[in-house]
């Protein structure tokens, strides 16, 4: 098996791998948030009207928010992985795919930093804009700007193998 044959098989387990990350984590996600409406319900504290159950859905999807926006990335990653299956490596749809997989890990992180513990504030009528420091975050913000900054850079090299590809 050539080189190139073992890396496109790689990319494919790859991506294989991450669908079922993308599936467990929305699948994980979904549980939480309605598990979390059906105990409060069960055990008397959620009341028994439907507001106060879209209350609770709605903090469990506002709770999860960050882990939302890693499930886009981890899509993005996933189209990434399925095209370098495929045999397409520099190309400039995998810079957009490496970039959209950024800007997910970039909001993941704002929403863990400010929006999440912001827009959860609100609903307990607390107003006010919070900030939750956490360097898990930090850290997740600046691995999302990696992922943009090296996407600029498959961007730029797959416009010059396509311009290599024109004089050849």
């Amino acid at each position: 098996m050539s080189t190139g044959e073992e890396f496109q098989k790689r990319c494919r387990a790859l991506s294989d791998v991450a669908d079922w990350a993308v599936l467990l984590l929305v699948i994980g996600i979904i549980v939480e948030v309605l598990w979390a409406a059906f105990v409060k319900r069960a055990v008397g504290a959620g009341g028994d009207d439907f507001r106060t159950t879209a209350h609770t859905i709605g903090v469990g999807l506002v709770r999860n928010l960050p882990a939302i926006f890693i499930a886009f990335a981890l899509d993005a990653v996933r189209r990434v992985f399925k095209r370098m299956g495929r045999g397409v490596v520099m190309d400039v749809a995998n810079a957009k795919g490496l970039a959209s997989c950024g800007h997910g890990l970039i909001e993941a992180a704002v929403a863990a930093l400010v929006v999440t513990p912001t827009v959860l504030g609100w609903l307990n009528r607390e107003g006010g804009v919070d900030v939750d420091f956490a360097w898990t975050s930090v850290a997740l913000l600046l691995l999302g700007i990696a992922f943009t900054l090296f996407a600029d850079v498959l961007r730029d090299a797959a416009a010059a193998r396509a311009e290599l590809d024109e004089i050849v």
